[in-house]
């Protein structure tokens, strides 16, 4: 079996003699391989003329990677192209209705890939006017017909998470977000659970449940393919510093995933706009603007991947644990290279967690009673506990407890069932990327968790 950790634009395959398991939180991820101490890394890499045209007739021999200023031989190269729009007597895009049909999808690297994080808890009431609309114009104007998305809340799980092509279900969920910045309102047993505290602990909390987000959609999109992946934040500020932003740039790295922020400047008392410049930064995005041509900005989302190099090479670092320096230079004179800046080595312990051997199957009767509980659909706190310091359990986000996978899929689909003018997977987008996502729908799987880890 080939697995592998996705390391900033960086996926690592290390190496051990001994068989990876596959990560429970998530059906089907790609899980690290380990053999010998030595680090297969790829890193995906963008290079364009001064105007900003793909360069697209390189070779490998035109490239030059440099890892903590050490020359590296690169042994596999890709340019991958992706598919933006349907030419006359094309493949038609496919339609996902199922769960089988969206792992099929996810897998192509000839599709783009997007996110959108609509982060209700850092957006104002009035900026949440102007995001609908220019998120309703990216869809209705700039995405193509292949390009696959998915809409989610801070507190949606990524195992409701739904991905479409479908721009009517997009749009219908677009519309009916809301910003509740300075509004402490609770709107689910979870945020009740803190509503009594200071409103600056609040706004920690929320900014810790936003981190979190950010990293279980990292983890996921790095489970779905090698290829580049983009995370849209919409947000006006967003308040982490220190090992909670450190934590969330490196699960993008590790998923190959680079993150893109739409804000409105001028970040007040809970939070800067800095902080969103500098994931993007870091991870091979782009700070977009609200004050600036918004339209054009939204456009180097999909532009970024729509061609791009992935160039791989075995490291000798190993699971130090460790940040290493990454530098990627052309060779040909006049073009510009955009590359991610380095990634974070897994550590020692974590090497070893992934590659435990299988735990044994839970047995039927527990099973049954986790499906049973499931169906029941219990409210509130019952279906999640928060991770954070104030419901008195470990800090590190929002955990939600597993049900079935199995359950899930079944959910999901149906929900993705066809219904009137796309109908039937806008209900579905909107349970899942939307209101209430912390109470009422039953079991949800466990997120914020990084592939290996339970």
């Amino acid at each position: 079996m080939r697995l592998v950790v996705v390391l900033g634009t960086v996926c690592i395959a290390l190496a051990v003699p001994i068989p990876a398991h596959q990560a429970q939180q998530q059906p089907p991820t790609q899980q690290p391989t380990f053999r010998a101490g030595v680090s297969a890394v790829r890193v995906d890499v963008i290079v364009t003329d001064k105007q900003g045209t793909p360069a697209d007739t390189l070779t490998a021999a035109d490239f030059e990677v440099i890892e903590d200023g050490k020359p590296q031989t690169i042994n596999s190269f890709k340019l991958i192209r992706v598919q933006t729009r349907q030419e006359p007597g094309g493949e038609s895009p496919r339609a996902i209705r199922t769960f089988d049909d969206e792992e099929t999808e996810l897998a192509r690297d000839d599709v783009r890939i997007i996110v959108i994080l609509l982060d209700e808890y850092h957006v104002s009431h009035f900026g949440a006017l102007n995001i609908r609309s220019w998120l309703h114009r990216f869809i209705a104007t700039q995405v193509g017909p292949y390009d696959i998305i998915a809409l989610m809340y801070p507190m949606t799980p990524t195992s409701a998470m739904v991905f479409t092509r479908d721009k009517f279900a997009l749009t219908s969920v677009i519309d009916r977000f809301e910003g509740r910045r300075g509004d402490y309102m609770p709107r689910n047993q979870i945020e009740a659970n803190y509503s009594m505290e200071p409103v600056w602990r609040i706004e920690q909390i929320r900014s810790e449940v936003v981190a979190s987000a950010i990293k279980s959609a990292c983890y996921h999109l790095g489970s779905l393919n090698e290829g580049r992946k983009s995370l849209l934040v919409v947000a006006e500020a967003l308040g982490l510093a220190g090992s909670d932003l450190r934590e969330v740039i490196e699960a993008a790295n590790r998923s190959n995933v680079a993150i893109y922020v739409l804000y409105s400047p001028g970040g007040g008392a809970f939070g800067t706009a800095d902080v969103l410049r500098t994931l993007a930064d870091e991870t091979n995005g782009r700070a977009l603007s609200g004050r600036n041509d918004v339209d054009t900005a939204l456009g180097a989302v999909l532009r970024d991947s729509s061609a791009y190099y992935l160039l791989g090479y075995n490291s000798d670092k190993g699971p130090d644990g460790k940040f290493h320096e990454i530098k990627v230079r052309v060779k040909r004179p006049g073009l510009e290279v955009r590359a991610r800046k380095g990634y974070w080595a897994p550590t020692a312990a974590e090497a070893a967690r992934a590659t435990e051997p299988p735990r044994p199957a839970a047995p039927a009767n527990v099973t049954s009673a986790l499906g049973g509980l499931a169906q029941t659909g219990r409210r509130g706190a019952d279906a999640g506990e928060c991770g954070v310091r104030t419901c008195g359990r470990e800090r590190g986000g929002c955990r939600w407890a597993s049900a079935a996978g199995r359950l899930e899929r079944k959910r999901r689909e149906v929900l993705r069932r066809p219904g009137r003018r796309g109908g039937g997977q806008a209900r579905g987008l909107r349970r899942a990327a939307g209101q209430g996502s912390a109470e009422g729908d039953g079991g949800r799987a466990v997120r914020g968790v990084p592939p290996g880890r339970d």
